[in-house]
This record gives structure tokens, C-alpha cells and sequence, in this order.
């Protein structure tokens, strides 16, 4: 620690959130990772930021994101970035003035992204209403035409932004991802916001292309997705004005991800609502014919407290079946992941079922396929009768054991949540070496934090900090030396004010025992209070 580094700060209190120009509080979490799960790991709305609030961009310096991979595809991963938390911050706040910056669907009618902050992901509500608004187009027109923008996120140029005070926001920007002008980092609400605001400009010059060609077509687009509802007379030409339209701006249409549409193809891949309610449908009537024999026995005076007179639960076994009905790898994870978001299974009686080991046996192929749905359903789970720990123990440390072998870092943390969420932590130690050359340092801190991870295991780590280990360096400061903060430094931060600026943020937080992670017993409320948030605005929007 440097000595001219002198802090008096107090400590924190329990929850901090920032307060927007309306006087609002807003989600930070939402903010920081947009729409992915990983979300619900993190800790962001505890950080305390009052310390930096007279912060000007000069106290700050260009820093470096953490890298985190994602699920793609079978073979191939997505990386996001997580930017440094106060530049983070601060960015947000410059930005929350800006036109339609909370409301990104109000920048223009074509735009099919709403997104909903309170619960972090885009409105259900405005997806089942763009599937019908897309089936009654495609009664209008032959064929849906998707074209995607190739490496959209990775080829915005920050300079073509057109920012009313240029400086200042640009610079806000590009602090978030190591000085660069050239691409946005995937992940964080902010670079949404950043892509739908450059995609206007592209929005503008399609119109004025097929209004000079007079192309009959009405078109919307999702992020990089465009959707054309068109004739198929007019398929190419669309398509090659596209390409025209995007080499203005140095960008490409990804054709090996364009698809064509009719009516039944488009309405065949779109029946996940229609499966999710014939499932529910069997399952209540299964509960029902629960019900009824607990009545039948309290009138004929059978002793017991009614819970003897369980079933085996419908769903599992028609989640399994139904999933030959879905041809795409992506869509069959949305199905298995969503089912359990519903009204449904969120309140879901399990004192009703008592499981089989066939039961067993679907809920784990359910897990290895999709195992963002641990999160939703397994605490659920784990309380009907006849679930066998011990065998869903060996499926998940098998799990666990084989992600740790691949560069899926999401799915590495959900089993590992599996694992602390059923108590067997005492296996976690046999991992401890994979976990520390994983580069997973959402994981590599909850090791830390377990103290699995010793300080022994991380002398190396910590005798030469790489700044882009920022996340499971500050994991190692919290729990076994507080006094280190100046590993924490960015690279870029060379004047003392800027070094003042994240020493006082970090020992802010450090002192008061704040991790950037979210507290393991913590993660089953929050995905709960989501959940119950996703539901009521589901309903709240219907009326």
C-alpha cells in the first residue's frame, strides 16, 4: 500500500443504490450484467460508491474488463466482459441523462428490444406480442427474411456515436475497455443501449434504400437481428441493399446466420408457450387428484397429517418428452430454463410429489443440458420426498468435474452453486487446483472465499497481479490481506489523484467486508424476488 494513500472513510452500510436524475433507485445488478443469469452472482447494488461521488473522469483512469465466457452454441462460447465497477458507476452516471437511455424501445418503432430493468432481462410480454404481430405479417407477406450483422458488438467505432459532448462520453466509454474506440464490450446494459443508439443510424439509411428501390416490405430488428417481412420476389434485392447499406458503416451481414421463414416453419419454432401450458395442464390435473384423495381421507377419518398421500410429478418426465418436438440446441435451453420461470412452478406445492428415480434420472439430463435451470427449480427440488442426495451428489460433482475440463464458465458456476446450495462443500477441495487454472474468476473467488483457495495456493497470483485479475484479486484482499490495495491499481492509473481515486473506493468497500460477489446463501432470494418480478410485470402488463 502506498503511504501518501490516507483514507478516514467509515464504513459502509448494508445497501447502497444510485439514485438517478428522476431521484429513482435504480438496479445496478440489471445495469452491470444485462439479461444473462450470472447476474444473480453478483453483488454490485452492496457496493458503496459514496466516497466517489465528487469523482471527475480526471480522478479516473482507462481500465481493464474481466473476461467471462458464456454458452453460444454446442461448440462454441460467447465472451462478455465485466468493467471495472467504479469507472462502471460513473459512466452510468453521465449516461442516464441521455435521450431514452431507461427506455430504449421509445427510440423507434422498429425496434423490438424492451428491455425491463426491474427484472434484467427483456419484457416477456413484448416477445408473445412480437410472435403475433410476426405471424399476422407473415399472412401479409410470403417469407420472414432474418439477416444478421456480422461481429456487430466487436466493429462499432466509439467516434461514430455522434455523443453531444464528445469528450466526456466518449471517454467514459472507452475507460470501460482499456482506452480502445474500436468495439463494445458484450454484457453490461450500457453497451445495449450503446449498439441500439448507433443502430439508428443504420435503421435510417435502410429506409432510405428501400424507398429509392420500392421494395414493398415492413421490417423490425432485434439488437443485430433485422427481421424483413417481404415477398419472395423481393428476398434478394433485400438482401444485397443490406450489404450495401452495412458496408457504409465498414460492417458485414453474417449470412451464415441468415433464415427464411414461411407461416408453418415460423409457427412450428415458436410453440414453446403452447408446450409449457400443456405441461402445466397435466401437472394440475395430477395435483387435483392429489388433492382430492387428501379430502378423501380427512372425511373418512384416515389418521396422518395428509403428506403419505403424494404422486410422482407430470413434469419432469414431460420436459424430456417434449423436447424431440424442438429441432434447435437453443431453443430446447429456453424451453427446460423458462418452464421453470413460470407462475406455475414458482408456486409449486412439493409436499404434493415424491419422486422416483426415473424422476431423478430426468431431472439430472435436464441439469446436464440446461444447467442455468439449477437456479429456478433445484431448491424446489431438493424438498419433495424420495429426492436421493446421495446419487444426485455423484451426478453433480460429475458435472462439475467435466465443465472444469471446458471454457464453460457459466455453467461451471451453476454447478458449483448446485453443490454449496445441497450442502457438499467438503467434496469442493478434491476441485481446488482445476478451479484456480480456470480463469473462471467468478468461480476462483468463491473458492477464495470458502478459503479452499489458501493465501499459499495464491502467492503466485498476488507476487505478480495482472490488472484483468482485478475481481478474484479484490476476493484474496477481503479475506486475507487487506493491505495490498494497490494491486488493484489500473495499470493506468499513474497521478496520485487517479490512485487516491480507487483507494479510496477499494478500502471503502474492503473495510466493510463488502464482496463484489453475491453471497452464496443470498442467491436463492434473489433469484426468487426476480422470478416473483418477472411474473408480476408479466400480469401487471396483461390487464
Amino acid at each position: 500500500m502506498k503511504n501518501h494513500l490516507i483514507s478516514k472513510i467509515p464504513k459502509a452500510q448494508e445497501e447502497t443504490t444510485m439514485k438517478l436524475c428522476n431521484g429513482k433507485a435504480i438496479d445496478l445488478n440489471s445495469l452491470y450484467n444485462f439479461k444473462n443469469p450470472i447476474r444473480h452472482f453478483f453483488n454490485i447494488n452492496a457496493i458503496a460508491f459514496d466516497c466517489s461521488e465528487s469523482c471527475t473522469f480526471k480522478d479516473l483512469a482507462w481500465t481493464t474488463p474481466v473476461k467471462f465466457k458464456i454458452f453460444k452454441t454446442e461448440e462454441e462460447q460467447r465472451t462478455i466482459g465485466f468493467p471495472n465497477i467504479l469507472n462502471f458507476y460513473h459512466a452510468v452516471k453521465k449516461f442516464q441523462s441521455e435521450p431514452n437511455f431507461f427506455d430504449i424501445g421509445a427510440m423507434s418503432s422498429r425496434k423490438r428490444v424492451s428491455p425491463d430493468l426491474n427484472t434484467g432481462e427483456f419484457s416477456v410480454l413484448s416477445y408473445y406480442r412480437s410472435i403475433q404481430s410476426d405471424t399476422f405479417n407473415l399472412t401479409k407477406y410470403d417469407k420472414l427474411l432474418v439477416l444478421d450483422i456480422k461481429s456487430f458488438y466487436g466493429r462499432i467505432y466509439t467516434h461514430d456515436f455522434g455523443f453531444s459532448d464528445v469528450n466526456s462520453l466518449e471517454q467514459r466509454v472507452t475507460s470501460l475497455n482499456s482506452g480502445r474506440t474500436n468495439g463494445l464490450l458484450l454484457g453490461s446494459y450500457l453497451s445495449l443501449y450503446l449498439a441500439e443508439r448507433f443502430l439508428l443510424k443504420i435503421e435510417k439509411e435502410l429506409d432510405k434504400m428501400l424507398a429509392e428501390q420500392h421494395i414493398d416490405c415492413h421490417y423490425e430488428y432485434f439488437s443485430d437481428d433485422f427481421y424483413f417481412f417481404c415477398n419472395q420476389a423481393d428476398k434478394d434485392r433485400i438482401i444485397e441493399g443490406f450489404a450495401k447499406v452495412l458496408d457504409a458503416f465498414e460492417l458485414q451481414v453474417n449470412y451464415d446466420k441468415t433464415v427464411v421463414f414461411d407461416f408453418e416453419e415460423y409457427t412450428k419454432d415458436n410453440n414453446l408457450e403452447k408446450l409449457w401450458k400443456k405441461i402445466i395442464h397435466l401437472s394440475m390435473e395430477k395435483e387435483k387428484a392429489i388433492s382430492q384423495k387428501r379430502d378423501r381421507s380427512a372425511i373418512w377419518g384416515i389418521k396422518g397429517d395428509g403428506k403419505e398421500f403424494r404422486d410422482h410429478p407430470v413434469f419432469f418426465t414431460q420436459l424430456v418428452y417434449r423436447l424431440s418436438q424442438i429441432q434447435e440446441l437453443k431453443y430446447k435451453r429456453i424451453f427446460l430454463a423458462n418452464f421453470f420461470k413460470t407462475f406455475y412452478f414458482y408456486n409449486l406445492n412439493p409436499d404434493l410429489y415424491i419422486l422416483s428415480q426415473s424422476d431423478l434420472n430426468y431431472i439430472c439430463y435436464i441439469y446436464k443440458l440446461m444447467p442455468e435451470a439449477i437456479l429456478y427449480s433445484l431448491p424446489t427440488i431438493m424438498q419433495m420426498k424420495g429426492f436421493d442426495r446421495s446419487r444426485f451428489k455423484e451426478f453433480v460433482l460429475a458435472r462439475f468435474n467435466s465443465v472444469l475440463h471446458t471454457d464453460r464458465q457459466e455453467e461451471q458456476v451453476y454447478f458449483y452453486y448446485a453443490i454449496k446450495l445441497c450442502g457438499f462443500d467438503t467434496e469442493l477441495i478434491c476441485f481446488k487446483e482445476k478451479v484456480l487454472h480456470s480463469e473462471n474468476q467468478i468461480l476462483i473467488s468463491y473458492f477464495i472465499l470458502d478459503k479452499i483457495i489458501t493465501e499459499a495456493d495464491y502467492q503466485n497470483e498476488i507476487s505478480y497481479p495482472h490488472e484483468s485479475k482485478w475481481l478474484q484479486n479484490y476476493h484474496y484482499l477481503l479475506v486475507y490481506d487487506k493491505s495490498r490495495i494497490d494491486v488493484l491499481f489500473p495499470v493506468n492509473a499513474k497521478k496520485s489523484r487517479q490512485q487516491q481515486s480507487y483507494y479510496d473506493f477499494y478500502y471503502r468497500n474492503l473495510d466493510s467486508d463488502i464482496p463484489i460477489v453475491r453471497p452464496v446463501g443470498e442467491i436463492d432470494g434473489a433469484i426468487k424476488k426476480f422470478i416473483s418480478q418477472k411474473i408480476a410485470s408479466y400480469h401487471h402488463k396483461s390487464v
